[in-house]
């Protein structure tokens, strides 16, 4: 799990440099690590919520690419 963690927190690290709208992402991975801290999430727990954010992550990313291409000029293909 701790390797899941450091490339989440990495690949959130670069979007929020790329983007500084994106910083309620960083707060809220770190109420997800305090929740676990605090025994209020279990391991499994814990772990889905890192899978859901990751996904969640990459739906974002996604979404910045085709408002770059757009704004580019790019065409629907």
């Amino acid at each position: 799990m701790a390797f899941l963690l450091a490339a989440i927190a990495q690949k959130l690290q670069q979007m929020v440099k790329l983007n500084k709208t994106r910083m309620n992402y960083p707060e809220k991975l770190q109420q997800m690590i305090a929740q676990y801290n605090a025994d209020s999430r279990n391991v499994q727990m814990f772990f889905q919520d890192l899978i859901n954010f990751a996904q969640e992550l990459g739906a974002e990313q996604k979404r910045a690419i085709a408002c770059l291409y757009f704004l580019q000029g790019g065409t629907r293909i």
